[in-house]
């Protein structure tokens, strides 16, 4: 159940952040049995915030995506990615200034924690 605890403290982050140049891409895909595009749906409709855009990734195109940008050995999901005004992407994305995840012994890097999240963006929204 670690998408959804990572799914509730985006949801944290965002009430924190309340900065309205901040936006967040929440890509859902089907990683356990139970998930499904109408799951997706339905979580979605529990936080409704102006600044976030969700999308449903069925062919799961962009776990091995990050998974080649991230340069990590395991497919890549629940993981929180934090990018500058100044980054642009072009056929892919560009390596994020900033990340945390939720996959405990598959990747380096610090473990999702809402406090370290919420003042990282906080600073990166200052600049």
């Amino acid at each position: 159940m670690r998408c959804r605890q990572g799914f509730s403290d985006i949801q944290k982050v965002m009430k924190q952040v309340r900065d309205k140049r901040l936006r967040v891409y929440i890509v859902w895909m089907p990683i356990l049995e139970t998930d499904s595009r109408t799951s997706a749906l339905e979580l979605s409709k529990e936080f409704s915030d102006s600044r976030v855009s969700y999308y449903w990734d069925e062919k799961r195109i962009t776990g091995p995506l990050w998974q080649e940008v991230m340069k990590i050995p395991a497919f890549a999901w629940d993981i929180y990615f934090l990018y500058d005004k100044e980054a642009h992407w072009t056929a892919k994305p560009t390596v994020p200034i900033f990340y945390m995840h939720q996959l405990r012994g598959a990747l380096e890097g610090p473990m999702l924690n809402v406090p370290q999240l919420v003042a990282t963006t906080k600073d990166l929204l200052a600049k």
